[in-house]
């Protein structure tokens, strides 16, 4: 009885025993493990992190590393939306809207976001197209229709216009040629009047004397100011402000000027047509068509009728592309860096040997300082981040210079954290 006794108490104290052995082994797990940790990467993490040794802190020097380089090469797509939003739509070329929505078609063919971008580029580069025909850009306006052509074959408004600009082409050769047929004949002959018909005797009449003729009325004289003020007033509202070549408003207005260009008309001419010059030139500043905005205040500024206006519609674009070209993304490596911090590694990270890298966009200021930094993509949810915005938010950079004066520029790099 009392050896059935013993060992019942032996079982016991072995069943403890393995019992405290289980809790003690689960506790070992839970603080080398640290399963209340986050981490969306966790299928990195083994259990051979229990036979690791420790692994010291690294200089802080040695903490991370920044790739300065272009981060988003390998994202096409990404870099192309990013480049429409600065409105860099084909200049320049390598890194324009286009070419890069083009990229993305070429590896995936039947990717529609990249088709829709290029669909609202082309609708933009006709709208330009357009006005270039209306300048008398004809070149210009040919070569954004044959780029067009080039992704969209059967464009109709690319079709359309090319068809305007072939007609109008001709059209202008036509004028100068005859033109040109003018300046070369010294003396043009005189028109040649028509033969008179032989004069025949007048018949006598023999009863009643004729009865007198009605007398002739000179024609009216038309004055040529109002008849060229007539055809100047129809081109302005027939948008023909600089085409066709010899009926456009300003050629009509030159026409004026000619006969007097202290007439009243003249004057009247002059400021309606400056003020459509000044109203295209804004609206081409609006749509950021730089082509477009520094021809319609060169017309304005050579009328010669407000130079205080001009000047001021010059620095509206000035500042419009200042503030486009401070909008527009840049790869970090493009500037130059005064002051670099390196990020330190997280501890966490240390500990379960990750490697990891964050993609950053950040503003470098007037001053060279860094603000507004944002993640914008990273490996992982929870690793890198934090550490990786402290670190760019204590960089210097020499500011950006754009048409002779510091601006702000928007910036991006990539920061990688290596275990190694």
């Amino acid at each position: 009885m009392d050896d059935k006794r013993d060992t019942a108490k032996q079982s016991d104290a072995l069943l403890w025993l393995a019992g405290a052995i289980v809790v003690g082994m689960g506790g070992i797990w839970l603080v080398l493990s640290k399963p209340w940790a986050s981490d969306d990467s966790i299928e990195t993490y083994t259990a051979t992190v229990s036979t690791r040794p420790a692994v010291p802190s690294p200089e802080p020097s040695q903490a991370g590393r920044t790739n300065l380089e272009t981060p988003l090469e390998d994202n096409p797509l990404r870099m192309a939306q990013l480049a429409l939003e600065a409105g860099m739509l084909v200049e320049p070329e390598e890194y324009s809207a286009w070419t890069l929505f083009r990229k993305v078609l070429q590896q995936d063919p039947n990717n529609t976001e990249a088709r829709d971008g290029l669909d609202r580029i082309a609708t933009e580069l006709l709208r330009r197209a357009n006005a270039a025909v209306e300048q008398g850009r004809f070149e210009d306006a040919r070569a954004t229709v044959a780029r067009i052509r080039e992704v969209f074959p059967v464009h109709t408004g690319a079709n359309d216009l090319a068809i305007r600009i072939d007609t109008l082409t001709r059209r202008a050769a036509a004028l100068a040629q005859r033109s040109n047929v003018l300046d070369d004949d010294d003396e043009p002959a005189a028109p040649r009047e028509p033969e008179r018909a032989p004069e025949r005797e007048p018949e006598r009449v023999a009863a009643a004397e004729p009865a007198p003729a009605a007398p002739v009325r000179p024609a009216p004289q038309v004055d040529p100011m109002v008849a060229a003020h007539a055809s100047f007033t129809a081109a302005l509202a027939e948008n023909q402000l600089l085409t066709p070549v010899g009926e456009s408003a300003k050629d009509w207005l030159r026409a004026m000027r000619e006969i007097d260009s202290s007439h009243e008309l003249s004057r009247q001419a002059s400021s309606r047509l400056f003020e459509a010059f000044i109203g295209r030139a804004r609206q081409a500043i609006a749509d950021m068509d730089t082509a477009a905005a520094e021809t319609w205040i060169d017309e304005a500024d050579g009328l010669a009728v407000d130079a205080e206006i001009v000047g001021a519609v010059r620095d509206e674009l000035r500042a419009k592309l200042i503030q486009a070209e401070s909008a527009r993304l840049v790869p970090a490596s493009s500037l130059e860096m005064v002051s670099y911090t390196a990020p330190e590694y997280p501890a966490r990270a240390l500990e379960r040997a990750l490697d990891g890298w964050v993609d950053v966009e950040f503003v470098v200021t007037k001053d060279g300082r860094t603000r507004d930094v944002v993640v914008t993509d990273a490996s992982h949810s929870s690793y890198f981040r934090r550490e990786a915005v402290a670190a760019v938010e204590q960089w210097r950079f020499q500011p950006r210079i754009f048409m002779g004066e510091p601006i702000e520029q928007r910036a991006y790099t990539r920061i990688r954290f290596d275990y190694k």
